[in-house]
């Protein structure tokens, strides 16, 4: 879907809210009418980049350029790194396993 320069602002603008940005990236990450949601990995590089990454590495006490090698990775970070990005979202990582049939 194409967004506007508007809409972007406005979005940017809104994810400075803690609250919003939590439930944001959690809708991202959620299935919506039968289509499967993004990963976590995935959904914190979408959200970052509509926040801006400046402005997430300094909630997180990260450099910029820190940030952006880590969004720049196929691969998702160690699970202390997903931790630190997680927490401005008022989220952290939990590995669950279980037996498979």
């Amino acid at each position: 879907m194409y967004r506007t320069s508007d809409f972007d602002k406005h979005l940017s603008k809104q994810l400075k809210r803690a609250k919003y940005r939590r439930e944001y990236l959690l809708s991202v990450v959620s299935e919506m009418d039968g289509e499967p949601g993004l990963t976590i990995f995935e959904a914190l590089k979408h959200t970052i980049s509509k926040m801006g990454v400046t402005e997430f590495a300094n909630m997180v006490n990260m450099k910029r350029s820190s940030i952006s090698r880590i969004l720049s990775q196929e691969s998702a970070p160690k699970l202390e790194t997903l931790d630190k990005l997680l927490a401005p979202f008022g989220l952290e990582v939990k590995v669950d396993v279980r037996e498979i049939a």
